[in-house]
């Protein structure tokens, strides 16, 4: 019977000949990195002393851009793809042929002064004594403030959650003495959790910076990078030119417009009461139902920012860090807000019913002082008005960081307020007396005619201004507002110019043409105008920042 012997030398003469181990590189290999694996997974994790905490480590030399830890992270933490606590990205520099690419995986740095837990209004951020910044998805109420405050884009809006979510080091995995999952999962070991003392790493922050990431100083990074000694000085993003337009946010668009309107028409209404030589029965009808007007967009106002919410039905727990925060300011401001301007407008309601005032209601006498609750509330008002630009002003948003956010608002006030009072006075004012004289244009119609031109002026230059400091400005965040605001949206942009432009020869003219029948036609397109280039100024100041963020892939999608 035939055995087949020759088969069994063969195999034999294969198994122990010495060029064995040459001829298998990708077995070895594997066995390699099981090797490898078997050691981390008995790591015995430093626990961090006094005045120490943990940290990642990131080696740029090590790192090939397989976004196993991209995957390894969604996986541990159940994360749908849109959602990446890990992101690799992909700097780049040098010139033809030294030329040179790298990949730097980035997630949270567990700040020591972490941005997103100073900015929260609910106090879902809690940094424990070993550094570790982590979120209470529970507390969160879905406003995304911490997604704008981050430098890095650590935090990552959950769609499906409707919170926020972020990486937390794995921290159930350390405290089971295990590799948080990216580390775990990166085959090259480009990515170690260490501990690092907090006093001396102060001084050395330098450490966490790299080509393309926000300067780590910000909010002090404690994730240390590891640099090739031979890197060029030109690195920079690899997508540093596919500029990207961020989401419009409408229902912000919205509040804020409402909002700064419902202001100027409680200072038109001032205005008029402070007229003191006016007489006319018609203008204290016109100062007694622009507050109602007023009180009735500050209700539309914090309708509209409700919506902005994942959670709205907690939107209440936002007034919880107003000592920190300036969102919890802002809600705090309005609401007081919204409660004095209630009880100011009641007059306008008693008035339109013909309806006698009753005696508690404040009186609107344009013949004596403006009374103390409409002065308190426009004061309310004008702090909710700051208490919005100081959410804006913001490290991580150079475009909006600027004295240009808080002139904007105030304008917005002035614009639409003294449009409104403009229209409202020469609507109620007739414009011929009963003995056939004509109607003098008193000292509110003139003023609120400059006050339209003046500000309608200054409002059409804001975004020239930040147009020309882009052309000069250092900062990449800058040259793409100002790339997107002239390329992108540069018909917008004229419109918006235009629009300024008429509101602010519009207003004169209706004043100058008080005593006849147009003027009311005349403010009236004055006011419509004012508004639609508000509405379009404001959607052009969210799609064209541009956040500074860590690097992400050149073929990433455009949202």
């Amino acid at each position: 019977m035939n055995t087949f012997p020759a088969p069994q030398v063969l195999v034999r003469i294969q198994v122990d000949a010495p060029f064995r181990r040459e001829a298998r590189p990708v077995l070895d290999g594997r066995e390699a990195l099981e090797r490898l694996g078997r050691q981390t997974s008995e790591i015995q994790f430093p626990i961090p002393g006094r005045g120490e905490q943990y940290r990642f480590h990131i080696d740029l030399t090590r790192c090939i851009g397989c976004r196993c830890c991209e995957v390894a992270c969604n996986e541990q933490n159940n994360n749908p793809a849109e959602v990446k606590w890990r992101k690799v990205g992909e700097i780049e520099g040098g010139s033809y042929p030294q030329v040179r690419r790298l990949y730097l995986s980035m997630s949270c740095n567990h700040c020591l002064e972490p941005s997103c837990l100073e900015g929260c209004p609910v106090d879902a951020y809690t940094k424990r004594p070993d550094g570790i910044v982590v979120h209470d998805a529970e507390a969160c109420i879905g406003c995304q403030y911490c997604v704008w405050n981050c430098p890095y884009g650590a935090p990552q809006y959950h769609p499906e959650r409707h919170v926020v979510t972020k990486c937390h080091l794995c921290v159930d995995r350390l405290e089971q003495r295990q590799l948080p999952a990216c580390v775990e999962a990166c085959p090259s070991s480009a990515i170690e959790v260490e501990t690092v003392k907090v006093f001396e790493w102060r001084r050395a922050i330098a450490l966490a910076d790299a080509p393309g990431v926000p300067a780590a100083d910000v909010t002090f990074s404690t994730t240390r990078i590891t640099l090739p000694e031979d890197l060029p000085e030109s690195m920079g993003k690899t997508e540093a030119q596919n500029l990207r337009p961020e989401a419009p946010h409408g229902s912000l668009v919205l509040f804020l417009v409402l909002s700064q309107w419902s202001v100027g028409l409680f200072a038109a209404a001032l205005l008029l009461q402070m007229e003191m030589a006016s007489g006319v029965e018609a203008r204290a009808s016109a100062a007694c139902l622009l507050p109602l007007a007023g009180f009735g967009l500050a209700q539309l106002a914090l309708a509209s920012a409700i919506f902005h919410l994942g959670r709205p039905l907690h939107a209440a727990r936002a007034l919880i860090a107003w000592k920190r925060s300036w969102l919890s300011r802002e809600v705090l401001a309005f609401s007081l807000y919204t409660l004095l301007a209630g009880f100011c407008a009641a007059p306008g309601l008693f008035h339109l019913a013909a309806w006698k005032s009753p005696s508690w209601l404040p009186g609107l006498d344009t013949s004596g002082p403006p009374s103390a609750p409409m002065v308190l509330t426009l004061l309310a008002g004008l702090l909710g008005i700051f208490c919005s630009a100081g959410i804006y002003r913001l490290p991580a948003r150079p475009a909006w960081n600027s004295r240009r956010t808080t002139v904007q608002f105030f304008c917005t006030a002035a614009v639409l307020g003294a449009a409104s009072g403009l229209f409202c006075l020469l609507h109620a004012a007739p414009g011929v007396l009963p003995d056939g004289g004509a109607v003098v244009p008193g000292l509110a119609v003139w003023a609120m005619a400059g006050l339209l031109s003046v500000a309608a002026i200054v409002q059409a230059s804001v975004p020239w201004s930040l147009v020309l400091e882009g052309i000069t400005a250092d900062d990449p965040s800058v040259k793409g507002a100002a790339v997107l605001m002239t390329r992108h949206f540069r018909r917008l942009l004229w419109l918006r110019t235009l629009l300024f432009g008429a509101a602010a020869a519009l207003g004169p003219l209706a004043a100058f043409r008080s005593a006849t029948s147009s003027s009311v036609s005349i403010s009236a397109a004055a006011l419509v105008v004012c508004v639609a280039a508000e509405l379009a100024g404001r959607y052009l100041f969210f799609v064209t920042v541009v956040p500074r963020h860590t690097p992400s892939s050149f073929a990433a999608p455009r949202r």
